[in-house]
């Protein structure tokens, strides 16, 4: 029992020495923040980092703001407390929060039924399905809509909310031209997955995207006849910009 007793207190005595140990590390790693941080804004370019002692609450109202939809004086006032580089830390790396617990689980447009079309075109339409089909899709749009703005409300990852809201306004659509709420969702998943991840990446998945292929006529573009809207848009507007040294020619065989 003696040795046991004994063995037990130089556990706890190492114990507290490591602890000793570990707590003078992350002081150390702390104190060396601002300096490499500085160094590795030097290799990367972009913006001077704000000097350490310029951070105070007014700051970090405004870093919310910025990487985010602004937030509560207690949320200002927690960002304030963990320091310039915990801060941007927190709100950067926001795959380390938990997801938001909005959940929406929408439901895939109705199927045509096997003789619609047929009936259509022999001018016995099925209004009342071309109704409930257009009525599911409109009221999902709404619950779509009101999900979302709840999420950039409620989210522990506003950059993650913030960078899809400026995804949205990039690649352009809306569901009065796509007119199918699943795959609005869809394309909104999408633009928060890869929020702050690869460009080309991000691009190369828009080009797939269901509801792009739909706005931009491409489920129309078809060989022999190509529409052109997708391929003008990724060249004009989405990735290269007008007048970048692209043709016509390029716009073309590109659809």
């Amino acid at each position: 029992k003696k040795r046991l007793e004994e063995f037990a207190a130089q556990q706890d005595k190492e114990k507290t020495g490591a602890g000793r140990i570990g707590v003078e590390a992350v002081r150390s790693v702390e104190a060396l923040a601002p300096e490499v941080h500085q160094l590795r804004s030097a290799a990367l370019g972009g913006l001077e980092p704000l000097a350490a002692d310029q951070w105070d609450y007014a700051k970090a109202r405004h870093l919310l703001v910025r990487a985010g939809f602004g937030g509560t004086p207690q949320q200002v006032a927690k960002l304030h407390k963990m320091g310039l580089y915990k801060a941007v830390d927190h709100l950067v790396d926001y795959y380390r929060q938990p997801a938001s617990g909005q959940v929406l689980d929408p439901t895939p447009p109705l199927p045509a039924e096997p003789l619609e079309g047929r009936m259509k075109m022999r001018g016995f339409g099925n209004r009342a399905v071309d109704f409930d089909r257009a009525n599911v899709n409109a009221n999902q749009q709404i619950q779509l809509r009101r999900w979302w703005l709840q999420r950039m409300v409620e989210t522990p990852r506003p950059l993650q909310e913030k960078l899809t809201l400026f995804w949205h306004g990039h690649f352009a659509s809306q569901d009065s031209v796509v007119q199918n709420s699943y795959a609005m969702f869809r394309q909104n998943q999408f633009f928060r997955e890869h929020a702050a991840g690869n460009f080309g990446a991000l691009l190369y998945g828009i080009v797939h995207d269901p509801a792009m292929i739909r706005y931009l006529d491409n489920n129309k573009n078809v060989k022999g006849d190509p529409n052109e809207n997708l391929a003008r848009e990724i060249l004009e507007l989405f990735a290269m910009g007008l007048d970048q040294g692209y043709t016509e020619k390029d716009i073309i065989e590109a659809a």
